[in-house]
C-alpha cells in the first residue's frame, strides 16, 4: 500500500507520527519552542488509500482542529482525497 505522495519528502523517524496498527502515516510532529511538547501535526493531503488512516491518526492524537493550505484539485484533476 502506497503511503506518499509522489515528489514529497517522507518524515523524519525522530518526528514521525506513529499509528498502532498500521506503523507508519507520512506525518510528522511539530515540537514547541522547548522540543519536549508535540503541538501540532504536519502531514500531506490524505490519498484515497490513506483516509482512513488520517482519521484514525486525528483520532488517537486528539486532533482539535485541522487546516488545509492546499487545493484539492490542480488543473482539473483531484490531488487528494475527499475526506471531509
Amino acid at each position: 500500500l502506497y503511503r506518499n505522495v509522489e515528489d514529497l519528502p517522507t518524515c523524519l523517524d525522530s518526528t514521525r507520527v506513529s499509528l498502532p496498527e498500521k506503523g507508519y502515516i507520512n506525518a510528522s510532529w511539530l515540537y514547541d519552542q522547548t522540543k519536549f511538547i508535540r503541538q501540532y501535526i504536519l502531514t500531506q493531503a490524505p490519498m484515497d488509500s490513506t483516509v482512513e488512516d488520517f482519521w484514525k491518526m486525528c483520532f488517537e492524537h486528539n486532533a482539535m482542529a485541522i487546516v488545509v493550505l492546499c487545493d484539492t484539485k490542480e488543473n482539473g484533476q483531484d490531488v487528494s482525497a475527499d475526506f471531509w
